[in-house]
């Protein structure tokens, strides 16, 4: 892959680098190894000291996060003994999902998040957005902050804040739980406000109107004819639509007039003018706010070849058989379109351009189970014609009388409104899936979250729109998670340390204090058993 070489040569200069900086002892006081990590701290600090302005609010905040990280924990932990019985009821399989690696919420490594810069950019922000919070209540509740700094292992990994750890023994109740709890409520508060701006931008983008093939129905007529799918359709051909004799077709009036004169019989203003509208025809337009001159030539030929005489005059504006007088266009291109929009016919197909999928939709309606179309379908740049010999519709469509394609299209608007939808509380559940939603049902709204090509089909309001709108949502997606699986009562998670506080307050009022760390523990290894229990049981029981 073309990764591999450049990731070979920045592990092996990170190696070079740490292995010198090691062995020369460089800048001790600044960077210390845990096993291959470096870890590069600082002891210039002051710029927390700033937020202790702001102490009132910080600590009413800190207050909210303390009682949001509670409901969390209790939440989260009912969820998690509610995956144990589901996974024991139903037992899945170890893989996807249930493998280990994607346990792990770690770019590359989980299958489910890609190694992307938007990925990596927003975990670093989110490990740091949580550092920062836990050092800013610190210095709110009078505790000093000896240090900070980065861990790296190639490229950033994590950032760190160093607490007295005097001064925060000394600290008890509601304030050690809000220094524990800044670094989760942080986390929620930055990747909710990430996932209302990701939706709100969303707002911003136009959905395509081209007919886009999203995918193609198996064993039926588009499928048969090699009709690929992430492509549009250019324009449709129709053959042996009309009333005929032989192996011969009628050649219509084109509507806006091609010198071919009239139809005998249909209301007209002149030679080559358009036809009147009737009701019969409006209803072809319905929904059309701006149908092009080749489609509105289209509905007319077919109503003039339902309804109309078979006789009309030629360029000579002479009288004669329909089946006879073809001979001024017989060798008329199928792309020939003249500069006002006027359709040219050949006498068995007439190519007509089609702008959405309304129009595709009205075009087959004139259309019959074993009529004969060309789709001009265009696909990473390059136009092809498919033959496709049209089907009857399933059963299960209901009773429709026109020609079947087989084909479900790319729908825009839907996917708009379906992340506009995330607001509610379904939608948030379908937002936290949307890494692992590759479905047919829900995989089209990946698109917020990963580089398809799915985004030509839209307008975006400016330049590098759809890599701001990955950002936001890994910001989003990743902060929230990082937030929830934080708020565990386990130590040492926060939500394990805040779990302890509350235990050790609770039972030192009633002189048990000396139980505390039983209970605690007791906790902890539980929800460990419950976390191994989701790794480990699909393969135990598959052995």
């Amino acid at each position: 892959m073309d990764w591999i070489v450049p990731l070979i040569f920045l592990v092996a200069a990170y190696a070079v680098i740490a292995y010198y900086v090691h062995a020369m002892k460089l800048w001790e006081d600044h960077i210390v190894f845990y096993g291959p990590i470096m870890a590069i701290k600082t002891n210039r600090v002051q710029f927390f000291d700033k937020f202790v302005a702001w102490r009132t609010f910080f600590r009413i905040y800190g207050t909210i996060g303390v009682i949001a990280v509670i409901i969390i924990s209790v939440l989260i932990t009912v969820m998690l003994f509610i995956s144990v019985r589901y996974t024991l009821l139903l037992q899945p399989e170890p893989t996807g999902i249930y493998e280990p690696q994607n346990i792990l919420l770690i770019p590359g490594i989980n299958q489910y998040v890609p190694s992307t810069i938007a990925v990596w950019l927003a975990f670093i922000i989110t490990i740091g957005i949580h550092e920062f919070g836990h050092a800013i209540l610190c210095r709110v509740e009078n505790i000093k902050v000896r240090g900070m700094g980065a861990l790296v292992a190639v490229i950033p990994i994590g950032f760190f804040v160093e607490p007295d750890e005097e001064e925060l023994d000394k600290t008890k109740g509601m304030p050690k739980a809000r220094m524990f709890g800044a670094g989760i409520t942080n986390n929620l508060v930055f990747g909710f406000s990430c996932f209302v701006l990701l939706i709100l931008l969303f707002g911003l983008v136009v959905p395509a109107q081209q007919p886009v093939i999203y995918g193609v129905y198996r064993n039926y007529s588009a499928d048969a004819a090699g009709v690929p799918p992430d492509s549009v359709i250019r324009y449709i051909a129709i053959a042996n639509t009309s009333p005929a004799r032989g192996n011969q077709s009628v050649v219509p009036i084109p509507a806006y007039g091609a010198g071919l004169g009239s139809f005998s019989g249909v209301p007209s203003t002149g030679r080559g003018s358009k036809m009147n509208l009737t009701a019969e025809k409006e209803k072809y337009f319905l929904g059309l706010s701006d149908p092009s001159p080749a489609y509105s030539a289209l509905i007319d030929k077919y109503l003039i070849q339902r309804y109309g005489e078979r006789s009309y005059r030629d360029q000579n504006n002479t009288v004669c058989d329909p089946f006879s007088c073809t001979s001024s266009v017989d060798t008329v291109p199928a792309t020939s379109i003249d500069k006002k929009g006027s359709e040219l016919t050949a006498p068995s197909t007439v190519r007509v351009p089609v702008a959405s999928r309304e129009q595709v939709s009205i075009v087959l309606n004139t259309t019959k189970p074993g009529d004969r179309i060309i789709l001009g379908v265009e696909k990473n740049d390059v136009l092809k014609e498919y033959s496709v010999n049209l089907s009857t519709w399933p059963a299960e469509a209901g009773s429709r009388q026109s020609g079947f394609m087989g084909i479900t299209y790319y729908d825009g608007a839907l996917v708009k409104s379906a992340v506009q939808e995330m607001f509610s509380p379904v939608g948030f559940f379908q937002f936290l899936i949307v890494p692992f939603a590759t479905g047919e049902g829900s995989g089209f709204v990946r698109i917020i979250a990963f580089d398809t090509p799915d985004t030509r089909f839209y307008q975006v309001p400016f330049y590098g729109f759809w890599e701001v709108i990955h950002l936001l949502f890994w910001c989003a997606w990743i902060n929230i998670n990082v937030g929830i699986f934080n708020a565990i009562p386990m130590v040492p998670l926060d939500g394990g340390y805040i779990f302890k506080e509350g235990v050790d307050r609770l039972l030192d009022r009633r002189g048990l204090s000396r139980y505390s760390g039983y209970v605690v523990s007791a906790v902890s290894y539980v929800m460990v058993v419950v976390l191994m229990s989701l790794i480990l049981l699909p393969y135990l029981m598959h052995m």
